[in-house]
C-alpha cells in the first residue's frame, strides 16, 4: 500500500507542478482512498487558494489540521483562506500560531503586518514589518508595505525612506516608485515649484528686501523653502541670516542649495517649527528682520498668523523691521464665467438630467483661472491684517454689503490678496491679471441670482487665526 500511495503522490506533484487541469479531481481521488495522508489535501489546498477559492479552501485545511496539528504551514495556508474571506481577525489569530510554531517564518509576519494594516492597526503593522526586515533585511516588499503603513499613520518622512530603500534592493519596484511618488506630493507639495516660479512675487519680495536689508542685519526667516529668501537677504547684505524648516526634506534639500550658491556661511538652516526657536539656542539674539511667505491662498490656515504673531513677539527686536508688514484679504462679486461654471455645475449630457449633482459640490472652490473674470462690483477689503498689531487670538466677524456695478449673472464671490511687504513695496494677484502661484478661492452661490446695476448683495465674513469663510445672507 506505502508503495502505490507513494507512486500516487508523485504523480499528484508531478501534475500540480505542470499545472494540468485534472490536478483538483487526481487529488480528491487520493483522499477518498487515503483519507489520513496529508499531502493530496495540502495539494488540493493550494489549488483551491491561488483559484481565490477560499471558502472551499477552510474545511479542507481543518480536516489537514487534525491529521497534523502542529504544522505551521497549515495555520499559515488557514490565514491566507480566512484573509481571502475578508476575516482579517482570525487571519491574524493563525499567523500568530504559526509564529509561534515556527518564529522565522518570515512570509506568516508579513502577512500578520498586512492584515493589521487592512484593519487600521498601523502601529501593530509597523512593528510586524520591522520584524519581517529583521529576519529578511533585502525583503523589497516589506520595505514597501511599511511605507504605506507608516504613511497611513502620519509618518510621511520614514515612509519615504522605506520606498526609498524598496527602490534601492529592488531598482525597477514600480509599485514603490508610484508609492514614493505619492508620499513626496504629500510631505513636498507640488506648489512649491510654482511659487518659485512666480517671478512677480519673487522680485517684489527682492525689492523688499533691498530696501529693508542693512549690512549688520541679523535675519530670521520663518519657512526656509528653497532657500531662496534667505539667499537674497544675505546676497543683499545682511550680516547673518537664520531660516527655519519643519520639514526635513525640504529642510536637508534647502541646505544643499544654500551650500550650492556658496552662502552656507552666512546662512543658518535649522530644522525647526519657529514657534520652537529658542534664543541663545537657535538664535544668538534677537533679529533685525523678520522675513516670511508663508501665506495661503486664503491669507489664512495652517497657524500662518499664530507662527508670525510669536516670531514677531519673542524672536524680534523692538520696532524691529518685518516683511511683510500688513496685508488685506479683497473680495468683489463675480458674474457669469463659463471655466467656473464647468467647474462647478452640470446640467445635461444627452437626454440625461444630472443637475442634482451640482447639488452636493462644494460652496468653495480654487481655481487657478485661465479666463477674463467678470467683476460685477469693485473690490472691497474684507479684513486688513497688520502683521505689527496681530494679537494670537484674532478673531473677527462681520456683515458686508457688496453693491453691484452693472448689470448680471452673479455666481458669487471671488477673493485675493494683497499684501504690503515693506515700505511702498506691494504684491497683488489679482485674478487672471497678475500670474501667481497662489490659487483663487471662490465662494458661490447656492444658486447664481441675476442682478441689476446698484443692487445689493449681504455677506456674511468670518475671519479667524486659522480660516477664513464668506457665505450669503
Amino acid at each position: 500500500m506505502n508503495k502505490n500511495i507513494n507512486e500516487r503522490i508523485q504523480t499528484l506533484f508531478e501534475l500540480y507542478q505542470n499545472k494540468k487541469d485534472e490536478t483538483e479531481d487526481y487529488a480528491k481521488s487520493i483522499i477518498d482512498e487515503f483519507p489520513n495522508h496529508p499531502a493530496s489535501y495540502k495539494i488540493l489546498s493550494f489549488i483551491l487558494l491561488n483559484s481565490a477559492r477560499f471558502s472551499e479552501s477552510l474545511p479542507i485545511l481543518k480536516k489537514l489540521l487534525k491529521i497534523t496539528p502542529k504544522d505551521p504551514e497549515i495555520y499559515y495556508l488557514l490565514g491566507i483562506g480566512l484573509q481571502g474571506l475578508n476575516q482579517y481577525e482570525e487571519a491574524i489569530n493563525n499567523y500568530k500560531k504559526v509564529i509561534k510554531l515556527k518564529p522565522d517564518f518570515i512570509l506568516a509576519y508579513s502577512n500578520l503586518a498586512n492584515n493589521f494594516q487592512l484593519l487600521g492597526k498601523f502601529e501593530e503593522a509597523i512593528e510586524a514589518y520591522r520584524k519581517v526586515l529583521t529576519l529578511k533585511p533585502d525583503f523589497a516588499e516589506a520595505y514597501n508595505n511599511m511605507g504605506n503603513a507608516l504613511r497611513e499613520n502620519g509618518n510621511l518622512e520614514e515612509s519615504i525612506k522605506c520606498f526609498k530603500k524598496a527602490i534601492t534592493i529592488k531598482p525597477d519596484y514600480l509599485l514603490a516608485k508610484n508609492n514614493l511618488d505619492l508620499a513626496l506630493k504629500i510631505y513636498v507639495p507640488q506648489w512649491h515649484i510654482t511659487m518659485l516660479n512666480d517671478k512677480s512675487r519673487n522680485n517684489a519680495y527682492l525689492e523688499a528686501i533691498k530696501l529693508a536689508v542693512k549690512k549688520e542685519s541679523l535675519v530670521l526667516e520663518i519657512g526656509t523653502g528653497s532657500g531662496l529668501l534667505a539667499m537674497l537677504a544675505a546676497a543683499n547684505g545682511a550680516d547673518k541670516v537664520i531660516t527655519c524648516e519643519e520639514n526635513k526634506i525640504i529642510s536637508k534639500t534647502a541646505k544643499k542649495i544654500i551650500s550650492k550658491n556658496g552662502y552656507e556661511k552666512k546662512i543658518n538652516v535649522i530644522n525647526k517649527k519657529s514657534t520652537h526657536l529658542m534664543i541663545g539656542e537657535d538664535i544668538p539674539k534677537k533679529a533685525d528682520l523678520l522675513i516670511s511667505e508663508i501665506l495661503s491662498s486664503q491669507f489664512v490656515g495652517e497657524g500662518i498668523l499664530e507662527s508670525i504673531f510669536d516670531a514677531r513677539n519673542r524672536l524680534l527686536k523692538d520696532k524691529g523691521k518685518m516683511i511683510p508688514e500688513s496685508g488685506a484679504i479683497r473680495i468683489a462679486l463675480i458674474g457669469e464665467n463659463k471655466e467656473i461654471l464647468d467647474s462647478v455645475s452640470i446640467k445635461k449630457f444627452n437626454e440625461f438630467d444630472l443637475s442634482e449633482f451640482s447639488e452636493i459640490t462644494p460652496r468653495r472652490i480654487d481655481l487657478n483661472l485661465k479666463e477674463k473674470v467678470n467683476f460685477l462690483s469693485d473690490f472691497y477689503n474684507a479684513f486688513n491684517v497688520d502683521f505689527k498689531k496681530i494679537s494670537n487670538d484674532i478673531k473677527d466677524e462681520k456683515i458686508i454689503k457688496l453693491k453691484s456695478n452693472k448689470d448680471g449673472l452673479c455666481l458669487g464671490l471671488i477673493q485675493w490678496l494683497q499684501v504690503k511687504l515693506y515700505q511702498d513695496v506691494e504684491y497683488e494677484n489679482i485674478p487672471f491679471e497678475q500670474p501667481s502661484h497662489w490659487s483663487t478661492p471662490i465662494y458661490l452661490l447656492n444658486k447664481p441670482i441675476k442682478l441689476n446695476k446698484g443692487d445689493f448683495i449681504e455677506i456674511r465674513a468670518l475671519l479667524d487665526k486659522d480660516s477664513l469663510w464668506f457665505s450669503f445672507k
